[in-house]
């Protein structure tokens, strides 16, 4: 199924390995899209139960993007080395990050209340309840988008 966003048609390069994608590419899949920063405690938390996650379900696709428009590809990069966890690192680009609020508003482009994005494997894009969601919370949410 086709992801019809326009910020999941931006290109986007992986911080740890330059590979380039676009979210869209990886339609047919649950995609965990997580707006963050590299300072958000937050979101360090979150990336752990992430990281359950696709221990768990190792076919979701999850995309730690970079929403600070002050961080650099390498300061994250530096951030997923010494995290570990199995994601797409990427910087959003400005434009992304406009696409991002204008479909869900000012509050997705704060890290802080850990927004996740849900996209399920038949394209429906789904804005999480705000909050830090535990590796079981986040297993169901991907469950129910069809992993």
């Amino acid at each position: 199924m086709a992801i019809d966003a326009p910020w999941a048609q931006i290109e986007l390069t992986d911080v740890r390995t330059g590979e380039r994608f676009r979210i869209a590419d990886l339609a047919g899949r649950v995609i965990v899209v997580e707006p963050m920063a590299v300072w958000c405690s937050n979101c360090k938390t979150q990336q752990i139960e992430g990281a359950a996650l696709v221990a768990e379900l190792p076919d979701v696709a999850w995309i730690a993007l970079d929403i600070d428009p002050r961080e650099s590809p390498d300061l994250l990069a530096g951030a997923a080395a010494e995290r570990g966890h199995p994601f797409r690192w990427a910087i959003a680009p400005a434009e992304l990050s406009r696409a991002l609020e204008a479909d869900f508003g000012t509050i997705v482009l704060n890290p802080v209340p850990t927004p996740l994005i849900l996209i399920g494997t038949d394209g429906r894009i789904t804005l999480t309840e705000f909050g830090l969601k535990d590796a079981g919370t986040l297993v169901d949410l991907a469950r129910q988008h069809g992993a």
